[in-house]
């Protein structure tokens, strides 16, 4: 974390903005993963790697100091020379959660101008994408920086990406074990190895799980893989007491909970103390007995397996009864919750499309809602997709317009309209939609930015003006000074259109609000491109003809209908709500189960709280069956 940049620097601006989103993110993230502002306090060991290591690290650490000399994860990452950490433990030990009380304590506590750690999915990196395009992708993505600036601060080792769960890159092997030829995983070891800052290597934070990550090390592997030059940590098994402590804090009525504690205390290797040994699992065993319920039942299992089978069929339950909201019922939300699990896990035959292009990324975690399309039958939705420029623009054209008196005058309309339709038709059925854009104004813009957008405003003002008085040279002057302000501002508009213009971060990044940006976008550009030729041929050939070319080569060629991406997913949601797959408001209920805690936010995209949460709902399609195993 020894980067930095001087206050005047240009980059300060952005550096520091997405410092405060970081935090307030990472913040909020983490509250919803614990449910509360309790956690458990868990503690780490150093494994060294034999030959390179980072120099600094200690033998020990905890999450909290606990005033006996144990430091805290930032001081102990603070001491690293250089910066890089390897989060290991088994699953539910909490090293999101550690990752994210580092992340949270580095962007309160660091000065002014010092980088900025940024998590993102190991799961959805493209290994074939270099580390450094995809860490400046991400920050354009989630946090909305200019894609030069986002590039600028990379180069300059002003971000320290975390890479969060490597373990969920690749399958596992057919026995269930971690595979120790991981070739996605061991793209990324060999990223981060290459990834340099000068002589020396760059800081990155990583986290993955014991078993694959020990995995890569075996014999019958692609050759030893080690991160260099970091510090190796596991997190421990939380101790008896650590756990009763935790459940006395996250208790309503910690009177109900006195023989569930007792168990702990006087039997620590027991049935249940076994099973209870990491975050998650308490986290799970708090939340379902919150409020009601008798906790002694955690009594009754006889192996952690049947315990954990227990306190999973109870989660989403308890959950949706805490919220209390009556828009979601249990059973509704188990369903839905299950088509996406399902799909995650195991897609079926007609939701796999047969083409590379056709193939949404997907990372078998991430929940990206405009992605989630081939859900509803891949040849179903593409088929719907090419159908609604076509079915859409000419019945518009005659609500608003009507049958024009002589076709002759409305022919220029006719042809442009069916090309327009053409061209959306080939672009939605043969190409797969892209990313989702959106429409911000950067106010920390680099000079060089600046002076490109305001070349870009003097451009489409004398563009538009020559353009206007050229068409309106037979005109009289006031259809001519129409034309050309409708010129102009429609030029304007389209330059600045074409230039990569993002806001300053949100502190409040939702997937979601992929899809309203996009929409705005596709506005603009349709009013931008049907706005300059529609308004000329409203004051030369009339009004009716031309609101019948603005409508036809704004919503079809200029962008309303023929951006992809939001136009499949309004395709997708009403299908996959037809099929009773998915609620008709997706983005809504995705963030309701956020909010929650079924749902974590990981980037611009959620995820399940937990990959055992997600492979029991695939498992389980009906409510029904999770009454079964509670009855068991």
């Amino acid at each position: 974390m020894n980067q930095y940049v001087m206050p005047e620097d240009p980059l300060s601006g952005p550096l520091e903005h997405m410092r405060t989103a970081v935090h307030l993110n990472e913040g909020a993230e983490r509250t919803r993963l614990l449910k509360d502002v309790v956690c458990v306090d868990i503690s780490y060991t150093l494994r060294p790697e034999p030959g390179r290591g980072a120099r600094g690290a200690e033998a020990r650490g905890r999450l909290t100091s606990n005033g006996e000399g144990v430091r805290d994860i930032a001081a102990y990452y603070r001491d690293l020379t250089p910066g890089r950490l390897v989060i290991t433990g088994a699953p539910g030990a909490g090293k999101t959660v550690l990752a994210l009380e580092l992340i949270t304590a580095l962007t309160r506590h660091e000065a002014r101008g010092q980088s900025v750690p940024v998590r993102l999915s190991a799961a959805a990196w493209d290994t074939a994408v270099p580390l450094d395009r995809h860490l400046a992708e991400h920050l354009t993505t989630v946090f909305e920086i200019p894609g030069a600036v986002a590039q600028r601060l990379v180069d300059r080792r002003l971000i320290v990406p975390v890479i969060d769960g490597l373990d969920e890159m690749d399958p596992l092997r057919p026995d269930g074990t971690a595979d120790p030829r991981a070739p996605r995983a061991v793209a990324v070891i060999d990223a981060l190895n290459a990834y340099q800052n000068g002589p020396e290597f760059a800081a990155v934070i990583l986290t993955c799980r014991t078993e694959h990550f020990r995995a890569l090390r075996e014999p019958d592997g692609p050759g030893r893989r080690q991160l260099l030059d970091s510090a190796g940590i596991e997190i421990d098994p939380v101790e008896t007491a650590d756990a009763i402590t935790y459940l006395c804090r996250r208790a309503k009525d910690p009177a109900r909970w006195q023989p569930v504690l007792k168990e702990l205390a006087e039997t620590p290797r027991g049935t249940l103390a076994t099973a209870l040994f990491t975050p998650w699992r308490l986290c799970l065993a708090a939340t379902v007995f919150f409020v009601e319920g008798d906790p002694a039942e955690l009594l009754r299992p006889r192996s952690p397996a049947e315990l954990d089978s227990y306190l999973l069929a109870r989660y989403l339950p308890a959950v949706v009864r805490q919220r209390d909201d009556s828009r979601y019922p249990v059973g509704q939300v188990h369903r839905w919750l299950h088509h996406i699990a399902a799909y995650l896990e195991h897609p079926a035959p007609w939701q796999r499309p047969p083409l590379e292009k056709d193939r949404p990324e997907s990372s078998g975690v991430d929940i990206d809602p405009y992605r989630l399309w081939p859900m509803a039958g891949w040849v179903r939705v593409r088929t719907w997709d090419g159908k609604v420029p076509m079915l859409t623009v000419p019945w518009a054209l005659l609500a608003l317009v009507g049958a024009p008196p002589r076709w002759s005058d409305a022919g220029l309309v006719q042809i442009v309209m069916l090309i327009s339709l053409a061209f959306s038709m080939y672009i939605c059925t043969v190409y797969e939609p892209g990313r989702l854009v959106r429409l911000g104004w950067n106010r920390h813009a680099a000079p060089y930015e600046r002076r490109l957008r305001l070349w870009s405003i003097v451009l489409g003002v004398v563009g538009g003006m020559g353009g206007g008085i050229a068409l309106a040279w037979d005109h009289a002057l006031l259809p001519g000074i129409g034309i050309a302000v409708v010129l102009t501002a429609n030029t304007v508009l389209l330059s600045l259109l074409s230039l990569p213009l993002m806001s300053v971060p949100s502190p409040a990044a939702r997937p979601r609000r992929l899809i309203p940006g996009d929409v705005g976008y596709r506005l603009l550009q349709a009013v931008a491109h049907g706005g300059a030729l529609g308004g000329a041929f409203t004051v030369m050939m009339g009004f009716r003809v031309g609101i019948g070319f603005t409508l036809a080569y704004g919503l079809g060629a200029g962008g309303l209908l023929s951006g992809g991406a939001v136009r499949r997913y309004l395709v997708f949601v009403c299908l996959a709500r037809y099929d009773r797959l998915l609620p008709l408001r997706l983005g809504p209920f995705l963030d309701w189960a956020l909010e929650a805690g079924l749902l974590r936010l990981s980037g611009p995209a959620y995820q399940f709280r937990h990959r055992e949460l997600q492979q029991w709902l695939a498992a389980h399609p009906e409510p029904a069956e999770a009454a079964r195993v509670q009855g068991s």
